[in-house]
């Protein structure tokens, strides 16, 4: 009988020891948790947070392009591109390696990039998985300016396969044209 007591008492303070842990666990906040398990004073929270902070369906992105020669700075908002969604920052900067993220929550993301143009810039509009995109130099160049809203689903089968391998634009000016000829 004796046996059995004790058998019976490790087992209560093995239930009893993580049923307290438990509702240490469900009585402190996600911060507090990091810092109990952590052991650091200094942690930076509001980064743990947003490393897994994901767009929403309803996110705006701002792109920020800087040209050196000229000075312009072109700011452009819109809806963030279907890919896009559900992606944390982290998955963000990969895919955009030659932006800078200068503001992340799940609602906006605004980007930022600093050019130099050629006096006469030489663009290339091509399409990803669900909008026409356009880009400074060549599509293998990987320099994108931005991705628009225009979708292309709509478009002819012979303009799909131009625009996959890319147009090629030798100034702004012709880009526009392009651009309106897609979006009507």
């Amino acid at each position: 009988m004796k046996k059995y007591t004790i058998i019976f008492a490790s087992i209560c303070i093995l239930v009893g020891g993580f049923t307290a842990y438990m509702a240490r666990a469900f009585l402190h906040s996600p911060e507090q948790m990091v810092k109990i398990y952590t052991n650091q004073t200094n942690y930076d929270y509001q980064n743990l947070i947003t490393q897994y902070e994901a767009l929403l369906a309803n996110a705006r992105i701002i792109y920020k392009t800087l040209d050196i020669r000229t000075g312009d700075l072109t700011v452009t908002e819109n809806l963030i591109p279907n890919f896009m969604v559900n992606r944390t920052k982290d998955e963000l900067q990969n895919i955009f390696t030659n932006w800078e993220i200068l503001n992340f929550t799940e609602n906006d993301i605004t980007i930022k990039r600093i050019i130099e143009t050629l006096p006469e810039a030489e663009y290339t509009l091509s399409i990803n998985e669900e909008f026409i995109v356009i880009f400074i130099g060549t599509k293998e160049d990987n320099n994108i300016l931005e991705i628009t809203t225009m979708t292309y689903d709509h478009l002819p089968s012979a303009d799909i396969e131009i625009l996959e391998r890319g147009i090629p634009l030798a100034n702004r000016d012709e880009l526009i044209r392009r651009l309106e000829d897609f979006s009507s």
